[in-house]
């Protein structure tokens, strides 16, 4: 390959490369030889995102999308020669496939999309933690992490948004802390404790993450996701969960098992392992509620 580089250079430096642009002597990156008229300069695009592309072609990854037509990394010399660029390269994945389609083909670009991660000397990135809460539910389904140098032109958020949706869809869709634990082996040696601790890091990562863009997935009255946990360990809705304002355990099971009243207000109290409720935006549930609302029901 260096000698073919020298060769074609030989041509270019003396002025006689349109001798030889018509002639098929210049590599692609699948080492077949085109004429260079059939080929386009790669501009240090990173290979994890031509893969990308061939899963955004075809979500088995059997069919080129960009490397028969890219010339060889090893032929210089062709920079201006129609370059292609990252930002090229995701606006077709993002716009001409992504926006265009549904399921499945929105799901495997999204994975692996949010696999690939810009390398940093911080080990514990925002996106590392993204990627860590959708590993540890969905599991294998999910590619090995692929660090990037080079990322300029790229924009993560259509698959960052579709991931966190479905991850918290599937923990609301899940019911209770025991329907999630069996959603993945990620979860095997955790406690309750454990499970609430990850559920309170999910939450406050969605509220810390790229200035609260997320927030509304877990928190809009019509489309949230319920993933706040009341004090039956359920997963409910931001708009049905209220702060326990120090109410005695007792009173809330006299309420609860007292056959004239019947009401469990535990299905509305924040879990009181639960770490954020200064998140909550309902009113909290008082002492003076709980006797206001028993003394009504029994004087009925």
């Amino acid at each position: 390959m260096n000698w073919l580089n020298e060769y074609i250079q030989f041509y270019r430096d003396n002025s006689k490369g349109d001798l030889i642009k018509d002639k098929c002597i210049f590599p692609n990156q699948q080492l077949d030889l085109k004429s260079l008229n059939y080929l386009r300069y790669d501009d240090d695009i990173e290979e994890v995102f031509k893969d990308l592309a061939d899963y955004a072609l075809n979500v088995e990854n059997t069919n080129d999308k960009y490397r028969h037509v890219l010339l060889h990394r090893s032929i210089s010399g062709y920079e201006k020669h129609n370059p292609l660029t990252l930002n090229e390269v995701y606006k077709y994945i993002k716009e001409d496939v992504f926006d265009k389609s549904s399921g499945n083909i929105r799901d495997v670009i999204s994975k692996h999309a949010i696999s690939i991660i810009k390398r940093s000397e911080d080990s514990e990135s925002q996106e590392t933690k993204l990627y860590g809460f959708v590993k540890t539910v969905f599991g294998d389904s999910i590619p090995k992490i692929a660090y990037v140098d080079q990322s300029t032109g790229f924009n993560w958020g259509f698959a960052q948004e579709y991931y966190l949706k479905k991850l918290c869809k599937t923990i609301a869709e899940s019911v209770n802390l025991a329907g999630l634990k069996e959603l993945s082996d990620g979860f095997v040696d955790y406690t309750d404790k454990d499970l609430i601790e990850w559920v309170d890091s999910l939450i406050e990562f969605l509220h810390s993450y790229k200035s609260k863009k997320y927030w509304t997935i877990i928190t809009d009255s019509d489309n949230g996701y319920g993933i706040w946990l009341n004090q039956n360990s359920d997963f409910c809705r931001f708009q049905d969960i209220r702060k326990d304002e120090n109410i005695p355990n007792e009173l809330i099971e006299l309420v609860a098992n007292n056959k004239h009243v019947a009401f469990d207000y535990k299905e509305q109290l924040y879990n009181l392992d639960a770490a954020y409720t200064s998140y909550l935006e309902t009113n909290p549930v008082t002492i003076e509620e709980v006797g206001e609302y028993l003394d009504e029901k029994i004087e009925k």
